[in-house]
Order: C-alpha cells, then sequence, then structure tokens
C-alpha cells in the first residue's frame, strides 16, 4: 500500500505471474449415505477426501527473487515507499535498501494439498406445518510440503496447518412453519474459528 507499510515484514507493490508454474492435479473420493422416513423427514451423511498434487496457491515472493526487472515501476513509486518507512517505521532507506522490504504478489506449486470432511444433514417433520432441518459439518483442509524459502518469506503459511478462512466446525439448524400459505422460517448458524470473518466462532440468525 502506498498510504501505510508493514515494518516488519515484506510488503507487495505487485502482482506477477510464474511460467514455471506446474498445473494441477487431483483425485476425489466420497461416500454418501440417505434414508427417507415418513413424509420429508430425512437424514443424509456424506464424507469426501480430495488429494491434490502441485496445487497452485498465492504468496509473496521478495522483489530481488523475483526479480526487479520484471516489474516496472511508476514515476515515484520507490520514493513514496522510502518516505513512508522513513516516516512510519523510524529507517533511513535509500533507492537500494528499500528494495530488502518490497516483494511481489504471485502464485505457487505446494507439494500437496489434502482436504477431508464428514456432512451431516437432514430434516424432521414435527407435525404437517412444522418442521426443522439441521446441518453439521467438519472439515480439514491442509496444505504440506511447502518450501522452506516460501516458509520464510510468508510467515502466516504454515505446512500441515488448517487452511486460513476454512473453519473446521460450522452447523445450523433451522425451524419452519407453513400455516396456510404463509411460510416463516428461522435459521441459526455457527461458525466455528478460522473463519473467513477472521472472527472468533459465532453465531448468527436470518429470520
Amino acid at each position: 500500500s502506498l498510504t501505510s507499510v508493514n515494518c516488519t515484514g515484506y510488503n507487495d507493490i505487485a502482482s506477477g505471474g510464474d511460467p514455471t508454474l506446474l498445473p494441477e492435479s487431483a483425485n476425489d473420493y466420497e461416500a454418501g449415505y440417505g434414508h427417507r422416513f415418513s413424509g420429508d423427514t430425512n437424514v443424509q451423511v456424506n464424507a469426501y477426501l480430495t488429494h491434490v498434487t502441485d496445487q497452485i496457491f498465492a504468496a509473496s515472493e521478495p522483489l530481488l527473487q523475483y526479480g526487479l526487472g520484471n516489474i516496472a515501476f511508476a514515476p515515484g513509486t520507490l520514493q513514496t515507499y522510502i518516505n513512508r518507512f522513513n516516516s512510519q517505521c523510524g529507517l533511513n532507506l535509500t533507492q537500494q535498501t528499500v528494495l530488502n522490504l518490497l516483494s511481489v504478489g504471485t502464485s505457487f506449486n505446494a507439494a500437496s494439498a489434502l482436504a477431508r470432511g464428514v456432512e451431516f444433514s437432514g430434516r424432521t417433520r414435527i407435525n404437517r406445518n412444522a418442521y426443522v432441518d439441521y446441518a453439521y459439518d467438519i472439515e480439514s483442509s491442509q496444505k504440506v510440503g511447502i518450501s522452506n524459502n516460501i516458509l520464510i518469506n510468508n510467515p502466516t503459511v504454515i505446512n500441515g496447518a488448517q487452511l486460513s478462512g476454512i473453519p473446521i466446525h460450522q452447523a445450523s439448524l433451522s425451524i419452519g412453519i407453513t400455516p396456510g400459505p404463509w411460510d416463516f422460517r428461522l435459521d441459526n448458524y455457527f461458525v466455528d474459528n478460522n473463519n473467513s470473518l477472521k472472527r472468533p466462532a459465532y453465531f448468527h440468525s436470518n429470520l
């Protein structure tokens, strides 16, 4: 960003591709079971496993490693970064030393990725005009075999850790009432930690 900088890590100043990227390949396995009881009361269970090799993911690469000649700077861009670093971080950078704090957002091949999960869902009919829908999901998604060079330059990337933005547990419980031509429904949701909103585990409802 040209308005604020990260004083302790790399700062992406551009995005670029990588001509050495390999295509992804994956194997998917899934098993499911469903049973319908009287009326529309039912239950379903699904389990899945996906194994991806050479998975492509986004990360940062130091500018000098990516290649200074591969980036075209707008006039005054480097000087703007120098001014921001010097004023916000108390540094005294030059046109050469500022390059050590800059990076390029690009794509890499991870050695492999593994996603495993179980989904449980169904409906219970209470009476003619009322029902309950429910769902519970468990998902484990990880990348492994990421090179040390990528890990050093991207401190939030961790081999074998749950992928950022994918909560392990999610659940929902909905209550519906259908008197005559009307349909009233209350949906309640639980989302675990490590969610896309970067919040602690939380509940929310829709009416």
